[in-house]
């Protein structure tokens, strides 16, 4: 992690804002009670989506970094050579900029293409916007993946329970 002024960043290099526990351990200490820690307040990814340009993946990397702010409960600043940057607030909505200048400093109206209703990909542009900070912490980053294993658990205790049972309805009925 490191700071700016008063506020503390995680950087997330390429994909890694597309691995769960990978995002948690970044804000995890600062999410326990009693945390010396500072707590995160934004998420920056620097990535470069070069390799699926003209692909669905790149909406796809935007949309899975969307859910690791929800579960997390922070706001991510992405900056993307040949995808979409965009800043998104801790509710996992993209945030339309105040300010989005194309390469020729001429202001667009929306990082959206109005033919084509997608994201507009591998734009020369700057964003210009104020971050939502989101001061909300999530069960996920506080505990992680509990919730699934304790389905996991449920599921084997529910199958050996179901055997048991088998086991009991095909011995009475020998019997």
């Amino acid at each position: 992690n490191f700071e700016y002024k008063n506020w503390n960043f995680a950087p997330l290099i390429c994909f890694e804002d597309t691995v769960p526990h990978l995002v948690r351990s970044m804000l995890k200490p600062a999410a326990t009670p009693n945390a010396t820690t500072k707590p995160v307040d934004c998420l920056v990814n620097l990535t470069n989506d070069g390799w699926f340009h003209g692909s669905s993946e790149l909406d796809q990397h935007l949309i899975t970094s969307a859910f690791r702010c929800v579960e997390n409960r922070t706001p991510m600043v992405r900056a993307v050579n040949t995808g979409v940057s965009a800043i998104i607030d801790g509710d996992g909505m993209v945030i339309e900029p105040d300010l989005f200048l194309d390469w020729d400093n001429q202001r667009r109206s929306t990082m959206v293409n109005p033919k084509t209703g997608r994201w507009n990909k591998s734009l020369n542009a700057v964003i210009v916007d104020s971050v939502p900070l989101d001061n909300r912490s999530s069960l996920y980053t506080r505990f992680g993946d509990w919730f699934a294993g304790g389905c996991c658990f449920c599921v084997l205790f529910l199958f050996f329970m179901s055997v048991l049972t088998w086991k009991r309805t095909a011995a009475e009925v020998k019997s």
